[in-house]
């Protein structure tokens, strides 16, 4: 069986995982390379569609009638990540992500809570819930006290890495805050990906101010200004692969610092290691802390927070994940392949 992709090779790594173990026939590419061969169309995010550009009403007209005509004689797969649009700067970002969707033979999600969610919307489709798989050929592994050396980190030191991208001012907050308390409590937070700024650009006039204020310069004395008492270390780019890699094998424990999200890639990355788990009771993370024996905080209140993050330093030196094998790439790869028959044969 031959199945596209559209896109191209993401570096989130979840399919690769799965398709080293697949024996289906897999190709990235366009829709406009879709041939007589390909059985299934194969999505992960509506916006690789175009590009991850905004599309015009044009575009969107040529497109749902090009999914239209692929639709009678493919089928159509969608893996889903998000709720809603990945990118958003207008209303064709909706039309784009309901196309998609409106047109999937078969849901795939990650968890209950959204399968109950796209069941509600699309009750005529097929909604599968198979796992996200771990990252065991994404990245490389190293002991601790290897990592720790090559970081230049003390081996007693006691760690807590948050290694998404902190997106939002209301994110950016909840960081400052759990530094304050694991300060207290002795412990190092890494924050591996947040810009180091405290202004957003998002206000009216800012452009013309622009042209009188150096925001950039403002931006940095005055996050420096904000975490000069903070026991945290920042990162505000993009860590190489290898990097990560030694963040997440020098660390005691990961936090997700979201407190309403989906899906999280962070969670899969920690499980891959080893690592005892802090995230939201949100979406179908909440189910999978519990699966594999992981911390949940149900509110981002500094009381509860000192808690969430007590819980989780108590069982730093002595975790064991549950249930690992639900998440093994192999496995995976046989639940996905089956689907793809049975997609096929409906």
């Amino acid at each position: 069986m031959k199945i596209l992709i559209t896109g191209t090779a993401s570096a989130n790594g979840y399919l690769e995982e799965v398709l080293n173990y697949s024996k289906m026939d897999y190709t990235y590419g366009e829709l406009g390379d879709v041939n007589e061969q390909i059985q299934v169309i194969l999505f992960q995010w509506p916006e690789e569609l175009v590009r991850w550009s905004y599309p015009s009403s044009t575009i969107l007209d040529e497109l749902e009638q090009q999914i239209l005509t692929l639709k009678k004689r493919c089928k159509l797969v969608g893996i889903i990540h998000n709720l809603k649009p990945h990118v958003y700067k207008g209303i064709n970002h909706d039309r784009l992500f309901n196309l998609v969707n409106d047109n999937l033979d078969d849901f795939v999600h990650f968890g209950n809570f959204s399968k109950s969610y796209f069941e509600t919307l699309y009750p005529n489709a097929n909604h599968v819930y198979l796992n996200h798989s771990l990252y065991r050929n994404t990245l490389p592994k190293f002991k601790m006290d290897e990592a720790r050396k090559e970081l230049k980190v003390k081996e007693d030191k006691k760690i807590i890495i948050v290694p998404g991208k902190v997106r939002t001012k209301k994110e950016q907050a909840l960081i400052f805050k759990a530094a304050r308390i694991l300060k207290s409590k002795g412990v190092h937070l890494v924050v591996l990906r947040m810009k180091k700024e405290l202004i957003s650009d998002n206000f009216k006039g800012y452009y013309m101010l622009k042209k009188i204020f150096n925001f950039s310069k403002m931006n940095k004395v005055w996050f420096n200004y904000k975490t000069r008492d903070l026991n945290t270390t920042f990162f505000s780019e993009r860590l190489s692969n290898r990097s990560l890699a030694l963040w997440l094998s020098a660390s005691n424990a990961v936090w997700i610092a979201r407190d309403n999200i989906l899906n999280s890639g962070v969670f899969y990355l920690s499980l891959t290691y080893g690592k005892p788990i802090l995230g939201p009771n949100s979406g179908n993370i909440n189910e999978h802390l519990v699966n594999v024996n992981g911390v949940v905080f149900n509110s981002t209140e500094s009381e509860h927070l000192k808690g969430s993050f007590d819980d989780l330093i108590s069982v730093m030196n002595n975790w064991k994940a549950k249930n690992l094998e639900q998440y093994e790439p192999e496995n995976i790869a046989i639940q996905f392949d089956q689907l793809l028959i049975d997609s096929c044969q409906t």
